[in-house]
């Protein structure tokens, strides 16, 4: 609800309140978004399929949408899907193929992190374990690393 002006702030030249932004444009332009990334599954799905990372539910290693991205770019032509829409669709697939049940399990059980060959790169951290932990420790890392970038340029 818009707050009603008062004559005597109108006659001082106060501005008037600004007007409500219209959401429905930007729920709109979202909900197109989400739909594109859900239609272009099935190209993702087709070139991941080459991968045998994706054959059976294993670790990945930490950074495999930067490789699964680069190589989606090279195998899409722009004027098909463009680098957002490769971008969001190749973050989507991996987000949903990292909630499968399989997977977590698999996660769990620990071991090495592998790469789209296969090849092993790294293993799974005791602290990667339980997400939220882990995530509240990158969070507080990143925290401390721009505080200590801050106070390195203004030092």
């Amino acid at each position: 609800m818009k707050p009603a002006i008062r004559t005597e702030d109108a006659a001082k030249g106060y501005p008037h309140p600004a007007p409500a932004k219209d959401m429905s444009v930007t729920n709109k332009r979202r909900k197109k978004l989400r739909q594109s990334t859900v239609d272009d599954q099935s190209v993702i799905r087709e070139l991941v399929g080459r991968f045998p990372l994706f054959s059976a539910p294993s670790p990945m290693k930490l950074g495999v949408n930067a490789d699964l991205q680069q190589f989606c770019r090279a195998a899409i032509p722009d004027d098909v899907m463009s680098r957002t829409r490769v971008r969001l669709a190749v973050n989507f697939f991996l987000s949903q193929w990292a909630r499968q049940p399989a997977y977590r399990a698999a996660l769990k059980a620990g071991g090495p992190r592998f790469d789209l060959w296969m090849k092993p790169c790294g293993g799974v951290l005791d602290e990667e374990l339980d997400p939220r932990k882990f995530l509240k420790k990158k969070r507080q890392a990143a925290k401390l690393g721009v505080a200590e970038k801050n106070r390195s340029v203004f030092s």
